[in-house]
């Protein structure tokens, strides 16, 4: 029962994660998309220590890992949100989707390097049905060409969310799995939000806040505590009970649900994603299948 809960994390991150996307672009029709992550870090961080503090009633400042959460929240998400948005810039958001594909490629090496992980035929064969499903997952959307820069741009940015993933459960044994996904955002907000109002020194963001109309608003409160914050938390919990390699295999779903809100928004349903999201779920079940309790 423990690895449907574990995968029901997953799941959830994964949606909420998904229903940031037509929330983020909606603001990127209007704002670059440096200003749009870092508002809606800035946002998701305060939504994680609220978080953090009602489930554990108090934080202990003088302990804080600050190093630890400038590494692996820094770097981790911070840096490889930045290069998921330069890479989109140079290419276009299918792209993106495609090298998130290689998640799982990334986290089984990790597991392999760091975990000394051994990898059995049913294991193998599912990875490779769930990368199958991301990447048709992506043949749903109207414009599916992509660029060769965009790609190999997006590629770093992959590996360092699986690196910070692992390395935040890993490495804060003793924090929780809420604590460690509040302390990867945290991370991540100060990776790019000091550099960004250091480089805007003459506050240029501050007129640009002010002028932000009720609808912007609301669509960064969406990003930010669904799209950031909530989902970030769930991941974590997730990874930490499956393995970032295990759970990585769930990113190959998002496209799918991304489609669900669009079309629940008012867009086109596309029956190549429903099927690709059933090669996806086969390739979860497959990979756990010798260790699934229920």
């Amino acid at each position: 029962m423990e690895k449907v809960y574990s995968n029901f994390f997953c799941v959830s991150a994964m949606v909420l994660w998904a229903l940031g996307f037509p929330a983020k672009d909606v603001l990127l029709l209007t704002f670059d998309p440096i200003f749009v992550y870092a508002l809606g870090l800035l946002l998701a961080s305060l939504i994680a220590l609220i978080i953090w503090i009602a489930y554990e009633g108090y934080i202990d400042l003088k302990s804080f890992p600050t190093f630890k959460c400038l590494l692996y929240g820094g770097f981790g998400f911070g840096a490889g949100g930045c290069i998921f948005i330069y890479a989109q810039s140079l290419s276009n958001a299918v792209t993106v989707a495609i090298a998130a594909a290689f998640m799982p490629i990334f986290g089984t090496m990790l597991e392999i390097f760091f975990d000394n992980r051994v990898l059995k035929m049913q294991y193998i064969i599912g990875l490779i049905i769930s990368i199958i499903g991301g990447i048709v997952m992506t043949f749903g959307f109207e414009d599916n060409s992509y660029y060769a820069l965009g790609l190999l741009c997006s590629l770093p940015g992959v590996f360092l969310f699986a690196w910070g993933s692992r390395e935040i459960t890993k490495n804060l044994p003793n924090y929780s799995e809420i604590a460690q996904g509040s302390i990867s955002i945290i991370g991540a907000a100060l990776f790019v939000c000091v550099p960004y109002i250091i480089i805007n020194y003459d506050f240029t963001y501050i007129p640009i806040l002010k002028a932000m109309t009720f609808e912007q608003i609301f669509h960064v409160i969406i990003f930010a505590a669904f799209g950031i914050s909530i989902s970030q938390v769930l991941w974590i919990i997730g990874v930490s009970k499956l393995g970032i390699a295990m759970a990585s295999i769930h990113m190959n779903s998002a496209p799918f649900y991304v489609m669900v809100f669009v079309f629940i928004l008012g867009g086109s349903w596309v029956w190549i994603q429903f099927f690709a999201l059933t090669l996806v779920v086969l390739g979860v079940f497959l990979t756990q299948f010798e260790r699934l309790e229920i």
